[in-house]
């Protein structure tokens, strides 16, 4: 009976380990998908054609955005390798190709919308009985704000509290009219340009909305549900071998990190950031290394077992930053556990 109860707990345990080993989702950002658009925020229709066939060749899960959300709050386990497809600003060079041929492929997606460009009536932008007609297909329609407007680079003259009830109704209202426009309303927010600050994530996950970012990593268990990170696909990221690279990365075991606060102050630039990990029991924690756009690699320091530190080198540039940090997986050969914080300096 001992021998009997011994097999179940193992096998339980060997259960409880693949959920979590599995319970990941590495989400893909695109912009453009043309020939003829700005590089920086595109893709070519050849080139997303690759990926495509990539994720198809290597045997990846394409998931909906509201499944994987679904599935990573409830500890359900996804499919290992399981990659999410999002599209920021609802371009009509979508129709072209890429569309199409996640349609061919019965592979998901997630548009997230500027209601306020829809308004201007312009072909540029996919309206709002092309949107709803692409959610009856099964697309999913989300929140990026009413005009792609800045919500965390306050403007001069103009009182914070003022400025941030103006953010809350651009996100507020946005929601409201894709419920009204197309049925859906996930309360999923992609930051414009991908800024936020910790008030905007507060106030978010007091109101139940989901948020995503810009900087790259994959979403497990162990993040919030705010300013989730996704890999950018277009542009120089487009690279099918360093994309490669990403979409077998692991989540970071993450249990807090400090600062909460992306935006720097005089005093705190460079930033230096502690994190604290559930356990690094699968990481070749010996190979641990930051890295920081521009700059020389720091040397994270472990000041605990599950405990390290890393402060850039310099000082960071204005604008957008990160601190980029990968360790190698024990259990599989290749794979890289993916940690990506961003920062705003705006002295």
């Amino acid at each position: 009976m001992k021998r009997i109860i011994l097999l179940i707990s193992l096998f339980l345990y060997g259960l409880s380990a693949a959920a979590q080993d599995a319970n990941h989702v590495a989400i893909l950002q695109y912009h453009h998908v043309a020939d003829t658009t700005p590089a920086v925020t595109s893709i070519t229709e050849k080139g997303f054609i690759e990926h495509l066939d990539f994720l198809e060749q290597e045997g990846f899960s394409v998931v909906s955005l509201p499944e994987a959300m679904a599935k990573l709050k409830s500890k359900t386990p996804l499919k290992d390798k399981s990659v999410a497809i999002t599209f920021d600003d609802g371009f009509t060079n979508l129709l072209n190709v890429a569309i199409p041929e996640l349609n061919k492929r019965n592979m998901p997606y997630t548009i997230f919308v500027n209601p306020g460009m829809i308004a201007l009536g312009s072909d540029f932008y996919l309206n709002w009985q092309q949107l709803k007609e692409l959610g009856e297909q099964g697309a999913t329609i989300a929140n990026h704000g009413w005009d792609h407007e800045y919500w965390v680079r306050d403007p001069e003259n103009i009182p914070l509290s003022v400025w941030r009830k103006k953010v809350k109704k651009s996100i507020l209202d946005t929601e409201a009219i894709i419920k009204e426009k197309t049925g859906q309303s996930h309360k999923f927010v992609a930051f414009p340009y991908g800024e936020y600050n910790h008030w905007l994530n507060t106030w978010l996950q007091e109101r139940g909305y989901t948020s995503f970012a810009q900087h790259s990593g994959s979403v497990g268990y162990s993040l919030t549900w705010q300013a989730l990170p996704r890999f950018p696909a277009s542009g120089i990221y487009a690279n099918l071998k360093t994309l490669k690279t990403k979409l077998y990365s692991l989540p970071m075991p993450i249990k807090s990190m400090q600062p909460v606060e992306p935006m720097l102050a005089e005093n705190n630039n460079p930033p230096e950031m502690m994190v604290v990990m559930n356990n690094r029991d699968d990481m070749a924690w010996q190979q641990l290394a930051c890295f920081v756009p521009g700059q020389d690699s720091p040397k994270p320091v472990w000041i605990s077992k599950n405990t390290f530190k890393v402060k850039a080198l310099k000082q960071l540039g204005k604008g957008r930053s990160r601190y980029n940090c990968t360790a190698p997986s024990k259990k599989y050969p290749g794979r890289y556990y993916w940690l990506s914080q961003y920062w705003l300096w705006l002295h």
